[in-house]
C-alpha cells in the first residue's frame, strides 16, 4: 500500500469516527410529512396519502421532465410555477434533504402503490 493511499484511508476514518462531525442522517419516506409536502400532495408508493390539491409525487421523477422540460434534481433546484414559491419560501430544504428526496422519488416510479 502506497503512503498517500494509507494517509488517505486514516483521514477517512478519522473523519468518520470523529465525535462532533455531522454525518447527515438518511432521507427516509418521513420527510415527506415532516416537511409538509403531504399537506397537497400524496406520495401513494411510499403510503403516504396527503391532499390531492397537487399530484401524486410517486411518478414525480419521470413526470417532471416531460411537464416542465427539467430533469428533477434541477426542477428542485431551480423550481417553476406553484413549486417556485413553495420551495422558495416555505419549505426549506438543505441539498442533502433536496438530493434524498429525489433519491426517494425516482424510487417511489418503480414501486407499486402501497395498498393496491
Amino acid at each position: 500500500m502506497s503512503k498517500s493511499f494509507t494517509l488517505s484511508l486514516f483521514l477517512l476514518a478519522s473523519v468518520a469516527l470523529t465525535p462532533g462531525i455531522a454525518q447527515a442522517a438518511p432521507v427516509t419516506p418521513k420527510i415527506f410529512a415532516e416537511k409538509g409536502c403531504i399537506q397537497c400532495h400524496s406520495v401513494s408508493a411510499y403510503g403516504l396519502e396527503g391532499s390531492t390539491a397537487g399530484p401524486d409525487l410517486s411518478h414525480a421523477y419521470s413526470n417532471v421532465p416531460k411537464r416542465v422540460g427539467v430533469p428533477l434534481e434541477q426542477f428542485m433546484k431551480q423550481p417553476t410555477g406553484t413549486m417556485e414559491m413553495v420551495l422558495t419560501s416555505m419549505i426549506t430544504l438543505t441539498d442533502a434533504e433536496s438530493q434524498g428526496i429525489v433519491r426517494l422519488l425516482k424510487s417511489a416510479g418503480q414501486k407499486k402503490p402501497k395498498g393496491k
